[in-house]
């Protein structure tokens, strides 16, 4: 959604991985290799491999957090929302 600039992207970076890979198991099933396969392509009309998606608002989904069944990004991207609706609207609704 960032790319679209639909909402702001609430959460960490994720790693530029935009290949999808086509596994292959040999004769002696311990052998196994990837073969990459299609490359998705971003807005930079070049394949997003190694293009790290930094968010808009940074938070950590901590361990602790989790455990207590309380999710941060998620407590985050409500009160994102919460604040967007208090706007008044571009649409005049």
């Amino acid at each position: 959604m960032k790319r679209l600039f639909v909402h702001k992207l609430i959460g960490l970076p994720v790693a530029g991985t935009g290949t999808a890979v086509w596994w292959e198991t040999q004769i002696d099933p311990t052998l196994v290799f990837g073969i990459p396969m299609v490359a998705f392509i971003g807005k930079e009309d070049r394949p997003v491999e190694n293009l790290q998606l930094e968010p808009d608002i940074k938070v950590v989904n901590d361990y602790k957090s989790i455990l207590k069944g309380k999710d941060p990004q998620l407590e985050r991207a409500v009160k994102e929302m919460l604040e967007e609706i208090k706007k008044p609207s571009k649409t005049g609704f």
